[in-house]
């Protein structure tokens, strides 16, 4: 699929992996909020990709696929906004426009509840959970990835791959972005 194509929901994602998985692919989750795209992103998108197809050639199947779960707009401002300044800059609409485009995925979709709990667990777990990919990835430039490797696996029996990445400059996150251009614009 190209371009606007590979947008869909969240039920279409489940049923888009599921099909993938029966064909023989590796399926590679990577979540986030990819609020103002910088290289940071795309490096680690690439990163992700060539890991699905190295797994999919080390297990013997027939190919490898990247996902992406697009953080909402109320999961963002709930994450990233600050008193007077709400987040995201641009709609989770915009957002998926703008990683359509990029060819390394292969599908993606609005990922939502990202914060929301249930019985004291967080609905993520149970949403990555029914859509069942081979592995979640992510990279340490993202926060506090031990813990959530070790929840991810414990409470949703899914894989996780962390990687650092080197040619990532850690000053460039969406946030410090929009903090440098309000600083600019002051």
């Amino acid at each position: 699929m190209r371009g606007r194509k590979k947008i869909g929901t969240y039920e279409e994602a489940q049923a888009y992996i599921t099909c993938m998985q029966l064909l023989g692919f590796v399926c590679v989750l990577v979540t986030g909020g990819f609020d103002v795209l910088h290289g940071g992103h795309t490096i680690t998108l690439e990163e992700a990709k060539e890991f699905a197809e190295r797994l999919a050639k080390e297990q013997g199947k027939r190919g490898g696929f990247l996902v992406v779960g697009l953080e909402s707009d109320e999961t963002l401002n709930l994450n990233k906004g600050k008193k007077g300044e709400p987040r995201p800059i641009f709609s989770v609409r915009e957002r998926l426009w703008v990683l359509s485009a990029i060819e390394y995925i292969d599908f993606l979709f609005p990922f939502k509840d990202v914060v929301s709990y249930a019985d004291g667990k967080p609905i993520y777990l149970e949403r990555l959970g029914l859509l069942h990919p081979n592995v979640v990835f992510g990279t340490v430039t993202e926060g506090n990835w031990e813990e959530k490797k070790r929840f991810i696996e414990e409470e949703a029996g899914i894989r996780v791959e962390v990687v650092e990445i080197k040619d990532i400059d850690k000053n460039h996150s969406s946030t410090s972005i929009v903090e440098h251009i309000r600083r600019w614009s002051e």
